[in-house]
């Protein structure tokens, strides 16, 4: 103890020097791991420098400035190739009123065309703006898109117009405003698509007409000035798709009585199966077919050049599913339309909205 006391300094000193060269050999650890890691870093960027460098086609002025003028061509092939993506004319800076007289009258001369044209449109058609004509208040941030669809419509069914077909049924578009409901009978579930260059947009039509009706429709589609992708087409005939959406059918029996004896239903008046019962509504009722007499096939003419084939044309129910594809603008996101809010109950003791006011869902 006594050496400690004349030598407290010195351990002191000798305490403080220990501490320090412990720091520095940490620091000095931790700074060769930081080292070794950045020539790890350094090694590896060489090597792909190296890889650069030595591979075919190499990084040169030649190869650069054939990269650089690939780059000018192919900007000089997507200004060419817009004049197949234009987009139908239509106002812009529409107001609710303005874009009210615009739809009716774009719709009046749709359907004047289309009995110029021989094409059976439903009562008082709309072409899918229905929900326009009875609720005339549109957001302003939808009336330009409203008027996008409008003019998309207008020109797809001059086509169709122009097809020469039987009847158009329907015509079913993208929502664009919150209270029109997706799935119903004018609009579509499925969403259009904006990616960095172009706005898909879908649509389906149904219409009533003939094969050589739809290829005129196809040929046309494929002529018209903005482009228009099929996306699906779905064929059925006319009387078959007619009895799938009958809701009640009439049922009528031959004029021809079965004899007494093979017709357990005739004491209540029954004469068999009519043509118009499914067999299958027949066999649960115990009710016999009626004989059907087939029609007679139609004469099959010749002469000297050989025997002719008749074709026997039905009517058919047509759905197209198409897709119009335009120049995204620059600058320009479009989202779709957000879908429907579900049905909650209201709370009974709770004040009505205000006017212009929505009402938050859970």
């Amino acid at each position: 103890m006594a050496w400690l006391k004349r030598n407290l300094g010195l351990v002191i000193s000798a305490v403080v020097s220990l501490a320090l060269l412990g720091l520095a050999t940490y620091y000095l650890l931790t700074k060769k791991a930081t080292a070794d890691e950045a020539s790890a870093n350094l090694e590896k960027a060489t090597q792909e420098l190296k890889r650069l460098v030595t591979r075919n086609p190499g990084v040169s002025k030649e190869n650069i400035a054939e990269a650089k003028e690939d780059q000018k061509k192919i900007e000089v092939f997507l200004e060419e190739i817009k004049q197949f993506f234009v987009t139908p004319s239509y106002p812009t800076q529409l107001n609710n009123r303005e874009f009210g007289v615009l739809m009716l009258s774009k719709t009046g001369d749709l359907r004047r065309i289309a009995k110029s044209s021989g094409v059976t449109l439903p009562q008082d058609y709309q072409f899918s703006f229905a929900s326009q004509v009875k609720s005339p208040n549109i957001p302003s941030n939808a009336v330009e898109t409203l008027a996008l669809q409008l003019a998309e419509i207008e020109s797809i069914c001059h086509v169709l117009f122009r097809s020469g077909l039987h009847e158009l049924n329907n015509i079913r578009r993208q929502p664009v405003t919150p209270d029109e409901t997706a799935g119903a009978t004018e609009f579509l579930t499925a969403k259009g698509v904006t990616n960095e260059y172009t706005i898909i947009a879908p649509y389906d039509f149904v219409f009533r007409g003939f094969s050589g009706d739809l290829a005129n429709v196809l040929q046309g589609l494929i002529k018209a000035s903005n482009c228009v992708v099929v996306r699906d087409i779905v064929v059925q005939r006319a009387d078959s798709a007619e009895v799938e959406e009958a809701e009640t059918q009439t049922y009528s029996y031959g004029p021809t009585p079965m004899p007494g004896s093979a017709n357990p239903y005739a004491r209540y008046g029954l004469r068999g199966m009519g043509p118009g019962m499914s067999p299958e509504l027949a066999r649960r009722y115990g009710l016999r077919p009626s004989p059907v007499t087939p029609a007679p096939a139609p004469p099959q003419p010749t002469g000297k050049g050989g025997s002719s084939t008749v074709q026997d044309e039905h009517l058919l129910k047509i759905t197209l599913s198409l897709e119009t594809v335009r120049v995204r603008p620059p600058g320009l996101i479009v989202k779709a339309a957000p879908p429907p809010s579900p049905l909650v109950p209201l709370d009974p003791s709770a004040p009505p909205p205000e006017p212009g006011t929505e009402t938050a869902t859970p």
